[in-house]
């Protein structure tokens, strides 16, 4: 028997109205609504494999050297320096790859909007951040590139900056026209609009789950949480 808390819902009980919110309509009241990335950024190509095919590496680390590390040697979060790498391995590939035209590597990372504003939805409440280094402007040093990244997360996510991201979010839903358009035609729009845009915008991408929360009953069946991206469409 397993008691109910933290993520463990009742599946008995009835559902709470909240669950169903769309949170991001309730906060998008912003006055100003900031542009989304628009430039082309470095993309990894890889082989090319049937729909539906997801590979999987598995690396485990252990989280109080990674920390170690990050805060001891670098003065940064776990995200930051993690973001920082990527950033930089990134670089590598790209240059290593000899482009006649070197691209700005741009990671795509989700920020989860409940610590900001307050809300018990169970739909999506998330918004993207862009760490962005454009090689353009000259060979960034690792050093360079976690202090770059710490700066740019302690300018971004705070909830007036945040906010305004929201508000370019619900946006495109609250157009009254957009909303007499018939679904079929708006996932046709959506689909090629990631398929030629915003694809583009991110070299890769780095989520955390951050920390989840069970009921102390469950604590001992559990060995770890893992977390995976499926394929962007």
């Amino acid at each position: 028997d397993i008691g109910v808390g933290g993520f463990i819902l009742d599946i008995n009980s009835e559902p709470d109205p909240e669950e169903l919110e769309d949170a991001y309509l309730r906060y998008s009241n912003a006055k100003v609504r900031p542009p989304r990335p628009s430039e082309k950024t470095y993309r990894v190509r890889g082989t090319k494999e049937p729909f539906y095919t997801l590979n999987i590496i598995d690396g485990i680390m252990s989280a109080s050297e990674v920390m170690k590390v990050a805060k001891e040697k670098y003065h940064v979060t776990i995200t930051e320096y993690l973001n920082a790498v990527l950033l930089y391995a990134l670089l590598q590939k790209q240059e290593s790859e000899r482009h006649f035209r070197l691209r700005p590597v741009r990671i795509a990372m989700p920020v989860n909007l409940r610590r900001f504003f307050p809300s018990k939805t169970l739909r999506n409440f998330i918004t993207m951040i862009y760490p962005v280094i454009d090689p353009r402007l000259g060979d960034f040093t690792f050093e360079e590139i976690t202090r770059h990244v710490h700066y740019y997360m302690q300018y971004f996510i705070n909830e007036k900056h945040l906010r305004g991201d929201i508000t370019t979010n619900a946006a495109t839903q609250q157009n009254p026209f957009i909303r007499v358009v018939p679904l079929f035609l708006k996932d046709l729009v959506v689909k090629t609009f990631y398929a030629r845009v915003q694809d583009k915008n991110s070299s890769a991408g780095l989520t955390n789950m951050g920390a989840l929360k069970v009921h102390p009953d469950m604590a001992p069946y559990l060995e770890r949480f893992d977390i995976y991206m499926g394929q962007p469409f």
